[in-house]
């Protein structure tokens, strides 16, 4: 719910896309490894196209099914303070492979800074409950 560590998007050689991003290599290995249990994992559904334990919500699952007005998606710091976070994008959308949530909860087309910007991470995964 919240923003657990701040990371810049982008990965080696300047890179932002989400396959190669330093957020999903640190959620999917130090992240998922040091936060779960072994039975927690077992109930950890990986997301389809991806494969990946945890990761960051894309546009749909920000914009239609959980968070469609601005005051659901912000999200605090570990001190209590709003936070910017990083969402992914569908990348043929905007030319973009990832976007920020900001402060108030709006969205600020991410531009050329997603490679060395740090900005909040705020984990996602899917269960069997």
């Amino acid at each position: 719910q919240n923003v657990l560590k701040e990371l810049p998007f982008g990965g080696e050689k300047g890179v932002s896309l989400w396959e190669k991003s330093q957020i999903r290599k640190w959620l999917n290995e130090e992240f998922y490894n040091t936060a779960f249990s072994i039975e927690e994992k077992g109930r950890i559904v990986p997301k389809e196209a991806e494969c990946d334990n945890v990761f960051v919500p894309d546009g749909e699952d920000i914009f239609i099914k959980y968070m469609d007005v601005p005051e659901d998606r912000v999200a605090k710091n570990l001190e209590g303070e709003n936070s910017p976070w990083w969402i992914r994008l569908e990348k043929d959308r905007v030319g973009l492979d990832c976007s920020q949530i900001i402060s108030d909860g709006s969205i600020v087309w991410t531009i050329g800074n997603a490679v060395k910007e740090y900005c909040g991470v705020r984990p996602s995964l899917q269960i069997v409950l």
